[in-house]
C-alpha cells in the first residue's frame, strides 16, 4: 500500500452504485476504521465525508496503547507509527507554575490529516469506495415508528432498506485531484446498514426527531490548531505531551511530524467570551499554568467545536448504528477520545456482519447498546471524573502534588485507561 501522503484519500475507485451493504457517514477514526473493517469483511462499503480530504480536525492527535493496538490489528502501514517524532513517553501537567510528570507507555502522536487519510487509503485498498465533499442525510423508512422490544426477533419487518440523500459539492474524484469545485449534485442511494459517525451534532440524522444530544450544562468548547514549531519553543521537547491546566480549561500540546505542534483544548465558554478570541483564551490558559505559549500561537488558525460533553438519546435505530463522537462524548484526558472511536469501530463489525447475513432484528439494537456501554461508556466515566476534578481550583495543586509524590497513583490511572481488550469477531 502506498504512503498516505501519496494517496491523499480523496479517491473514488469504482462507480457509485445505487445500493450498498454498508454506508458509513463520517471519515474520522470511528468511520474510517469501521469502513475499513467492513470492506475487509467483504461487504460493499461506501464511506462518505462532508469535508474535503486531506483535512485536519479539532481534536488531539495522541493515540494511547489501546488505540495503537486496535489500529495495528487493522494493519495500517507500519510507518504510521515508526516516525521518531511520534513516540510520546511522558505527559507533563502544568498548574500554577508547577509541573508533574506522568509516564505514557506506547503512546503515539499522529496528525489527524495523516491518520484519517491512512484509514481511507487502506479502506480503498480493501475494496471500499470513498466520497469526500459530500453531505449525507439519512431518510426514515415507514417502519421507523415501530417499537423496539427485546422479544421482537423477526427480521421480515425490516426488509425495507434505508435511503440516503447524497449532495456532492465538488468532483467525486476528490478535492485533492480537482482544480476547481463543480456545482452541487444530489442523488439517493440505499443501504442495508448505516453507520453514523459524523460527530457531535450527528447532522445526518436530522430527519429523526427522536435522536437528540443532551448537552451537559458544564460542557466546554473544544479548540484545536496546528502551528509551526519554532526554535523558541524549547518548552515542547520531542516525546512529551504538555498539559496546561487552569480552572477555566486545559490545553494539550504535542510535537508532530513535519516540525509542527498540535494544540487541543477544552475551554469554558465564559473564558472564550471574556478573552475575545480563541488565541487569547488559549494564551490565558498557558499563562495561568505557567507554561510558555507556542511562539506562533497568535497567528494560528484556531477552530472550535460544539460543546463537548453530551450524551445521545439514541445509539441505534433500525438498520442504523451510531458510534464515535455521535454516540456521546466527554472531555478526553490524554488521547482517550480516539480510543473510544477506534474501540467502537472494532466492536460494531460483528453486529454489522450478523445483520447482513441473517437480517436485521431489534436484538441487534439492544446488543449494540450493551456493548457500547461495556467497552466505551465505562471508560468515558473515568475521564468524566478526571475532567471534573480539574475544574475545582482548590483541588488542582493538591492533585499535582499527589502525582509528584506518589507517581504510582498516576501510573495506575494511565494503565487503566490504556488497558487493551481484543474483540473476537463473530459471524
Amino acid at each position: 500500500m502506498s504512503e498516505p501522503e501519496d494517496k491523499p484519500g480523496s479517491t473514488v475507485n469504482q462507480p457509485i452504485r445505487d445500493h450498498w451493504q454498508v454506508v458509513v457517514i463520517g471519515a474520522g477514526v470511528a468511520g474510517g476504521l469501521a469502513a475499513l473493517n467492513c470492506a475487509k469483511a467483504g461487504w460493499s462499503t461506501l464511506l462518505v465525508e462532508r469535508q474535503s480530504f486531506p483535512r485536519d480536525k479539532v481534536c488531539g492527535c495522541c493515540l494511547n496503547s489501546k488505540a495503537v493496538g486496535i489500529l495495528k490489528r487493522a494493519r495500517l502501514p507500519g510507518n504510521l507509527f515508526d516516525n521518531e517524532v511520534s513516540r510520546i513517553q511522558l505527559t507533563k501537567f502544568h498548574v500554577k507554575g508547577r509541573a508533574a510528570t506522568v509516564r505514557l507507555p506506547e503512546t503515539q502522536a499522529v496528525s489527524r490529516s495523516r491518520l484519517d487519510s491512512a484509514l481511507v487509503a487502506a479502506m480503498i485498498d480493501a475494496g471500499g469506495t470513498f466520497l469526500d465533499s459530500t453531505t449525507a442525510i439519512v431518510a426514515p423508512s415507514d417502519f421507523e415508528a415501530r417499537p423496539v422490544t427485546a422479544g421482537h426477533e423477526s427480521s421480515q419487518d425490516y426488509e425495507a432498506v434505508r435511503s440516503i440523500s447524497l449532495t456532492t459539492t465538488s468532483s467525486p474524484t476528490g478535492s485533492a485531484l480537482t482544480s476547481a469545485p463543480t456545482p452541487a449534485r444530489a442523488r439517493t442511494i440505499t443501504a442495508e446498514i448505516v453507520l453514523v459517525c459524523d460527530g457531535l451534532g450527528h447532522g445526518s440524522l436530522k430527519m429523526f426527531p427522536s435522536v437528540k444530544s443532551d448537552v451537559s450544562s458544564t460542557a466546554r468548547i473544544g479548540l484545536g490548531a496546528v502551528v509551526d514549531l519554532s526554535d523558541q519553543d524549547t518548552a515542547y521537547p520531542l516525546h512529551e505531551l504538555q498539559m496546561a491546566v487552569s480552572p477555566a480549561g486545559y490545553v494539550g500540546t504535542v510535537p508532530l511530524e513535519g516540525c509542527l505542534l498540535n494544540l487541543a483544548a477544552a475551554v469554558d465558554g465564559h473564558l472564550l467570551k471574556q478573552a475575545g478570541s480563541p488565541q487569547r483564551a488559549l494564551r490565558q490558559i498557558y499563562e495561568s499554568a505557567g507554561l510558555p505559549a507556542p511562539a506562533h500561537l497568535d497567528a494560528a488558525h484556531v477552530r472550535g467545536t460544539l460543546p463537548l460533553t453530551r450524551s445521545s438519546s439514541v445509539m441505534s435505530l433500525p438498520r442504523i448504528f451510531v458510534l464515535g463522537d455521535a454516540a456521546g462524548y466527554v472531555e478526553p484526558f490524554t488521547g482517550e477520545g480516539m480510543t473510544w472511536a477506534a474501540t467502537a469501530a472494532e466492536i460494531v463489525v460483528p453486529l454489522v456482519t450478523n445483520a447482513i447475513k441473517h437480517g436485521w432484528s431489534a436484538q441487534l439494537q439492544i446488543q449494540w447498546q450493551q456493548q457500547a456501554s461495556q467497552h466505551v461508556k465505562r471508560r468515558q466515566r473515568i475521564c468524566r471524573m478526571l475532567a471534573g476534578s480539574l475544574r475545582i481550583p482548590w483541588l488542582l495543586t493538591p492533585m499535582l502534588n499527589a502525582c509528584r509524590i506518589f507517581p504510582s497513583v498516576a501510573d495506575t490511572i494511565v494503565s487503566r485507561l490504556n488497558h487493551t481488550t481484543f474483540v473476537q469477531e463473530r459471524s
